[in-house]
Order: C-alpha cells, then structure tokens, then sequence
C-alpha cells in the first residue's frame, strides 16, 4: 500500500468505447457534441485540471480509432496538452473487456516490480466532474491503496415485485452509497483484479472496477459531486449542455 507523501505516477484510463445505445445517437456516446467539445474532450480536460498524468490510455469502439484522433486533436480545450501523452487502444465489447486492454497497455509502462504507480479509471460520460473530487480520489488511493468517488442515497428505497410493480419493503439507504467515477488503484491492485477475472473466465459483469478490487482490498469511498453525473439518456444530455452552456440544439437532434 502507498504511503503518503511517497513518489507516485499516475495513469489514466478513459473510457470511450461505450455505443451509448440508450441516448439515442449515431455517435458513440463519447464523441457526442457538447457545444464546441464533446463528452471525451470536456471529461479529460476537468481530469488533469489538478492531477498531472504520465499517460492517458483511451479505449475507443471498433471503427473509432481516427475520429477519437480527431475529437483530441481538435479540441480548443485541451489545446494540446495531451499530445504525446495519450495513447488510444480499441476497446471490447463490455467495460470489463475495454479496462482489462487498457491495463495491458500500463503494464508495459509500470517496469519496476512494486514501482509506487496508480491507475485513475473514468467514465467519458462523466463530462462534469469536479477537478477537486478528483485530486482527493487520487490522494485517498496513493495513502489506501484503492479509492472511489461517491454519493450517500438520499431517496427513499423500494423493493418492488417485478410482475405486479407492487412495493413489497422498504429498503433502508443506511450506509448505501451511488458510486462514481474516477475510481483509482495501485496498479498492482487493478491489474491484479482483472487478471484474476480473466483466469478464472468469470462473464465480464463486473458493474464497475471497486467491484473486482474489494474482493481483496478495502476501497475507500470518497465524497463526489451531484453534478458528476453519468450521461446516459438524452435527458442526461440536455442538461449537461444547459449546464455547460452548449448550443447544439435537443438531444434527439444529434
């Protein structure tokens, strides 16, 4: 486990290779507009704000690799400042799939056996995310080993009977928590972690990376943000395009 104040390097995974079926786009859901930007553009730029990355590895969706190119590149916001330190590979077919070939991707940059190194994995779609957020989600994974962001419930929760959409209990929210993206681990912990799921040919059903990792380490939650949320129907998107002030018109339009 790192300790802290102890020299780290921290790499990025940035996960692009999602078709974003259930927002209604020709797009992957990463290269949706958002004004002059796209989700990808706006999520890595709010990224380094406050963490300074060795490398970013991408994953993209089969077909994507040139307009992922294209969507850095172009991109006001980023103005250059991932140039050379991005590296783009194509995804799978499930975030498990997309994440497990990224980390291969690391391994080949982590050379020393125990080297101090984390892996701060994120949603594209999580465009909003607080830099701040992320700086103490970093911090918490070099002092714990592995840490995430998230949300304590605040609405009231249900067991619903599926046939009959009748409320059966009421579930208490006690100590349940929405988990968010960034997540970040000591790369042996991650690397560990999806290796052991790949051996053991488990479906890649994993909902999110702390799932895998707290098989074996604690995870850290650490207090995120309502706004860092996750683009998933065109709702999401309309918001996220009032809030960042986007003219590209409603969401059904892209």
């Amino acid at each position: 486990m790192t300790g802290a104040g102890s020299p780290q390097r921290v790499f990025g995974i940035v996960l692009a290779a999602g078709q974003g079926t259930r927002l209604g786009s020709a797009l992957p859901k990463a290269f949706v507009s958002v004004g002059e930007e796209t989700l990808l553009s706006l999520s890595l730029a709010r990224l380094q704000r406050e963490v300074s990355f060795e490398k970013v590895f991408i994953p993209y969706p089969d077909g994507y690799g040139d307009r992922c190119r294209e969507v850095l590149e172009g991109s006001s916001l980023l103005k250059g400042s991932l140039r050379g330190s991005y590296e783009l590979c194509q995804g799978g077919d499930t975030r498990q799939q997309s994440v497990w070939a990224a980390l291969q991707r690391v391994s080949e940059e982590v050379d020393e056996e125990g080297e101090r190194a984390v892996v701060l994995i994120h949603d594209a779609a999580r465009c909003l995310v607080d830099p701040s957020s992320v700086r103490r989600v970093v911090d918490a994974a070099s002092l714990h080993g592995a840490a995430t962001l998230g949300l304590p419930q605040t609405d009231s929760l249900k067991r619903v009977e599926p046939e009959t959409s009748v409320a059966e209990e009421t579930v208490s929210r006690a100590g349940l928590w929405r988990i968010q993206t960034p997540q970040v681990f000591e790369f042996a912990h991650i690397f560990r972690a999806h290796r052991e799921a790949v051996e053991a040919q488990e479906p890649p059903t994993a909902t999110d990376d702390a799932d895998l990792v707290q098989r074996f380490c604690p995870v850290r939650v650490v207090l995120g943000a309502e706004q860092n949320l996750k683009v998933t129907t065109p709702w999401d998107l309309d918001l996220v395009r009032m809030l960042v002030g986007g003219s590209n018109g409603p969401s059904s339009a892209v």
